[in-house]
């Protein structure tokens, strides 16, 4: 079941209080109206499980999460392109897999998170106005996924504070691993070194 609309007649908040309230497990897509016909429009995608976010993007093509670790400069691209696509099921979040092959650590998968979550939120509040899809029961993009997740009322927190101060500044308040960042699956067993790819 999919229930669409617009962001003037129901704002992020309500849509918020509903994916939390009913614990839904869903994909939230919101995209900005274009300003011109020739215009692409922007859009956000974040998905939630049980109530709690755990994965978001601008893109759909399960390459964001590769990207930022790229950029992160933890791993080569192209040796982490090749990890993923061995080593890693496609049916298990991709953070968890490289850290179960010492790739990450449970510190790196908080600071990753944040990365992934925090701009895709950032420009979300930013919207004057969109177009919103919210599609319940979609399959988790595990590619996508690092294994932790955030309750949206904690999330939400953030992102109201951003709007009577810089997003930046609300971010120094109430930081990610401040405030219930979890584990979205079993703790694995501790990793005793991490390896370096070339």
């Amino acid at each position: 079941m999919s229930i669409t609309g617009f962001l003037s007649d129901f704002s992020l908040t309500e849509i918020f209080d509903f994916i939390q309230q009913g614990r839904k497990t869903c994909r939230l897509t919101v995209c900005a109206i274009p300003t011109t016909a020739e215009t692409s429009p922007t859009c956000y995608y974040i998905w939630v499980k049980d109530g709690n976010i755990v994965s978001a993007a601008n893109r759909l093509d399960h390459q964001g999460l590769i990207t930022i670790i790229a950029q992160q400069h933890w791993v080569n691209y192209h040796v982490l392109a090749k990890l993923v696509q061995f080593c890693c099921p496609k049916d298990k979040p991709l953070g968890l897999c490289l850290k179960s092959h010492c790739v990450l650590q449970h510190e790196d998968l908080k600071q990753l998170f944040s990365a992934q979550i925090l701009p895709a939120l950032h420009g979300l509040f930013k919207l004057k106005d969109g177009h919103f899809t919210l599609e319940q029961n979609t399959p988790l993009p595990n590619r996508e996924m690092t294994g932790l997740s955030l309750p949206i009322a904690s999330i939400r927190s953030i992102c109201y504070r951003s709007c009577n101060s810089p997003f930046s500044k609300a971010l120094e308040i109430s930081p990610l691993s401040k405030i219930g960042l979890k584990l979205t699956f079993k703790k694995e067993s501790k990793l005793k070194q991490k390896i370096s790819l070339t």
